[in-house]
């Protein structure tokens, strides 16, 4: 729900993880206004989680005074219901600076969830997990198909 009080939650220092300057300004940003512009044009429910990934202890290591730590990488997952039908998508995006493509992010709930260890839609019936977290539609998300296995 867009409302004064959401956005200020969504600005809080608990909403906050550091991040490679030109990943955030590169594809994080690219990814953040892809996922706005389908909420604007979805017009549907949408469910939009977005996290930090440890895949060490240390992360990529820690900053400034409270040793805050560095993530190594982030995850976004997608999902949209319109007119009882369901559609899903993730993003993996390691915490450098990086060239690829948003395409090149994207992959199946399936193999987000493999990576992550995060059920990410688990609210769903199994039925209908089952028969969306191992596909999306590249054009239901406004992108290209990625031809890369992963």
């Amino acid at each position: 729900m867009h409302t004064a009080q959401a956005m200020a939650q969504s600005f809080s220092l608990a909403n906050m993880v550091p991040q490679a300057p030109k990943n955030n300004q590169q594809v994080w940003r690219e990814l953040e206004e892809a996922t706005r512009a389908i909420v604007t044009k979805q017009k549907n429910d949408m469910y939009v989680v977005t996290g930090p990934v440890f895949t060490t202890k240390k992360g990529l290591g820690s900053i400034g005074k409270n040793r805050v730590l560095v993530p190594n990488a982030f995850y976004k997952a997608l999902l949209v219901k319109s007119n009882g039908t369901y559609g899903c998508v993730g993003f993996y995006c390691e915490n450098v600076a990086g060239k690829k493509s948003l395409e090149q992010y994207a992959m199946t709930i399936d193999q987000l969830e493999e990576i992550t260890g995060i059920d990410f839609f688990h609210k769903l019936t199994d039925d209908v997990e089952n028969s969306i977290e191992g596909a999306y539609n590249p054009r239901t998300w406004g992108l290209k198909k990625n031809k890369k296995k992963r």
